[in-house]
């Protein structure tokens, strides 16, 4: 089963970016997230969306 959510670190490694990068995606609403208590998960629809997959 594949994961529907992935940390800010998972995110930075698939994207080969950093959190910076990362963060401004989110802000730019390039990325969407789901934040679970102080947690901020990123969907892996929205990274393959990102990256024409």
């Amino acid at each position: 089963m594949s994961k529907t959510l992935i940390s800010i670190k998972e995110t930075c490694h698939v994207l080969s970016v950093g959190k910076t990068t990362v963060y401004s995606l989110i802000s730019h609403d390039r990325l969407d997230v789901c934040r679970i208590g102080g947690r901020t998960l990123v969907t892996m629809k929205s990274i393959e969306r990102l990256v024409g997959g």
